[in-house]
């Protein structure tokens, strides 16, 4: 899925691509496209919702891709964690495409639209809102203690993993709190924001800040694409070392 070289390159992975990425989105708010390229006829179908599905897609498909590798093929105590990863990551592509309605622009069945606020075939837009916060809670859960906490605490103990260690393919490497950084702050500036004397006002007036929750989601997708990404590193590892010892 990615070659060695640019696998052996952490700079070049864990905060390059992340920077790049978490900026490009952002050049278009400055030529003044965001209705055009991010969301378009206020529906979710710009770029910043295509590229969050590609992204988890990607992640998804990759997962998929290193369950069947070894070790993590004759492991499967790893492998059934590493292929659920995955599920979950093509079920959150699925949601933000709608199922493929945002591509094949087939009708909304009349539950979703009687119960989804923007009338689409996902989950996650119900009027209860109850799968949406569900979702972005996890996801704060998961980028913290796995994307900073975990890889804080080895790296600080300098504790190192033998190849039969479990943990050495979920715990990513310390850069990796590069791209958590960008998912939990993508929306801070709009809650502080909110706490100010007409903080709410202002938000809603502005298009960058009023839907920054979508920035979000796009920077957890490329969290969950460098996590995998991680887990690859780990693997060539563990067999770099088993063949050391053979």
């Amino acid at each position: 899925m990615v070659s060695k070289s640019i696998l052996n390159n952490r700079k070049l992975l864990f905060v390059v691509i992340p920077c790049v990425l978490f900026i490009f989105p952002h050049l278009f708010l400055l030529t003044g496209g965001y209705f055009d390229w991010i969301m378009p006829n206020g529906k979710e179908t710009g770029f910043v919702e295509y590229g969050t599905a590609m992204l988890f897609f990607l992640g998804g498909i990759y997962a998929f891709f290193l369950s069947a590798k070894s070790p993590i093929k004759e492991k499967l105590y790893i492998r059934i964690p590493v292929i659920f990863f995955g599920i979950l990551a093509i079920f959150v592509c699925l949601e933000e495409i709608s199922f493929g309605q945002h591509l094949l622009f087939f009708g909304t069945p009349e539950w979703f639209n009687q119960f989804n606020t923007h009338n689409e075939t996902n989950l996650h837009n119900l009027s209860d809102n109850r799968l949406s916060k569900a979702m972005r809670t996890a996801g704060y859960i998961l980028v913290t203690i796995v994307g900073i906490i975990a890889p804080l605490i080895v790296w600080l103990k300098k504790i190192s993993f033998s190849p039969a260690n479990i943990f050495r393919y979920f715990i990513p490497e310390p850069l990796i709190i590069v791209a958590s950084l960008f998912h939990l702050f993508a929306n801070l500036p709009k809650n502080l924001i909110s706490l100010f004397p007409n903080g709410g006002v202002f938000v809603s007036e502005h298009n960058y800040f009023n839907h920054s929750g979508e920035y979000e989601e796009y920077a957890l997708g490329f969290w969950v694409l460098l996590f995998v990404v991680s887990m690859h590193r780990s693997i060539l590892k563990v067999n770099a070392s088993t063949t050391v010892s053979e």
